[in-house]
């Protein structure tokens, strides 16, 4: 009886996802103003809600040290919206936005895709909560909040029709 529970213990380790097995840590809710720091390892995914008004655009940043992460976000019925991930490795910004299509609690995924076993830290904050965007110049500016900061490289645009600016 011993050697099937111990058998069948092992098949129940080789079939269930790795990732159903990761720690799921429920770390609260975001609010802006309120800079968020914590360790993190691999076996772990740091969870953070964050409630809305119907139409906000909402912009994070969150830096990590040391521990390569990538953040997912979800909508007020836990549907997967986007998944953002720099390819700056283990240190650097991961800049992320949500916007709200109606009133509720959304969620950030927070976990590593760095090698087993490897510990590191990351800061986590809300740069700015607006409403979304409606005229086409603003939806340029929500479109491109990610690249609008002091660690980006800049970009500069110019339409020109029948030869002229």
């Amino acid at each position: 009886m011993k050697n099937s529970i111990l058998k069948f213990s092992f098949l129940l380790f080789i079939f269930f996802p790795i990732s159903i097995l990761q720690a799921q840590i429920k770390k609260g809710e975001i609010a802006k103003d309120k800079l968020v720091s914590s360790k993190f390892d691999t076996s772990e995914k740091h969870q953070y809600t964050i409630n809305l008004n119907k139409n906000q655009f909402v912009f994070f940043k969150l830096l990590q040290k040391g521990i390569d992460l990538k953040v997912t976000t979800y909508n007020d019925q836990k549907e997967k919206l986007e998944e953002f991930d720099s390819p700056n490795h283990r240190n650097g910004y991961e800049l992320f936005t949500i916007t709200s299509d109606k009133k509720g609690e959304y969620l950030l995924e927070i976990e590593s895709i760095d090698e087993k076993n490897h510990v590191g830290e990351y800061e986590l904050s809300i740069q700015s909560i607006k409403p979304k965007a409606i005229k086409p110049n603003e939806q340029v500016d929500q479109l491109f909040a990610q690249w609008d900061t002091d660690n980006t490289p800049g970009a500069a645009v110019a339409i020109i029709k029948d030869g002229a600016i």
